[in-house]
């Protein structure tokens, strides 16, 4: 669900499949999995080069560098990604959620990897602190950095809200002005089901231009809101730095209560 509030109020959902993979099973995934394929074409396949740096490397030693980077201690032993993979052959990941654990098994770390239609993108690092590991229910707030929307600027920041997931996945994303005004709220609620054979032939039947209608359904939610009058805010340029550290607590949790 996708709901804009200003400067005029817009709002649309739609029904998608994401899937939450451990990185270190892909493998067994793509050889027991019918129509499941890693770095190869399938009805449903996993590129490496989708994401992270799009090197092809491995993506938990780009997520343990970015860590790294942002002051976070202690070892990483398990990364579990939220992202839409690609079907038939083409993806277009909005935003995709990397889930680092240490060797506890105690949430470590959250990288939101966000893109925008411009082939740009960029990483919100929130490393937890100790008191906030065991936390089911987190909250994130991390400054604008990548231009998303050509009729939004450049102001303002995010507040990313959601259960850690298990059975269910509810993840809020807040989209505020710089004086904590409310621009968009986001969200995504799903429900877990295990990756088998029969769960990839659904999912193409029930969705079979999921990947592409997200692309096509970007712009065809802007074309309405042009028609709408909303005026086309200039792109700035691609920031600099590939990542960005965020904070893992808000001041004010009262003042960015998700509706």
């Amino acid at each position: 669900m996708h709901k804009r509030h200003r400067p005029r109020v817009h709002q649309f959902d739609y029904s998608a499949c994401y899937f939450m993979i451990d990185l270190d099973e892909l493998d067994q995934m793509a050889s027991e999995v019918s129509f499941f394929s890693r770095n190869k074409f399938n009805l449903v396949s996993f590129y490496d080069k989708d994401y992270g740096d799009k090197s092809g490397g491995d993506l938990k030693e780009h997520a343990r560098s970015l860590l790294t980077q942002a002051g976070h201690t202690g070892e990483i032993k398990t990364i579990k990604l939220l992202c839409l993979p690609r079907l038939f052959g083409y993806v277009f990941n909005p935003i995709a959620v990397y889930y680092c654990y240490g060797t506890d098994k105690k949430l470590s770390a959250i990288i939101y990897e966000v893109r925008n239609t411009f082939g740009e993108q960029h990483s919100y690092v929130v490393p937890l602190q100790e008191t906030e590991r065991n936390r089911q229910n987190q909250v994130h707030h991390c400054d604008k950095k990548l231009h998303v929307s050509p009729f939004f600027d450049q102001r303002g920041g995010y507040v990313f809200r959601h259960r850690v997931p298990d059975e269910k996945l509810g993840l809020f994303i807040r989209y505020q002005d710089v004086d904590g005004t409310p621009l968009l709220h986001a969200a995504l609620n799903g429900q877990k089901v295990p990756m088998k054979s029969s769960i990839i032939v659904h999912y193409c039947l029930k969705f079979p231009l999921m990947t592409f209608k997200v692309i096509a359904g970007i712009h065809w939610e802007a074309l309405k809101l042009w028609l709408k009058g909303l005026k086309i805010s200039r792109k700035p340029p691609a920031p600099k730095a590939f990542f960005s550290k965020s904070s893992s607590l808000l001041r004010n949790l009262k003042q960015d209560r998700v509706s």
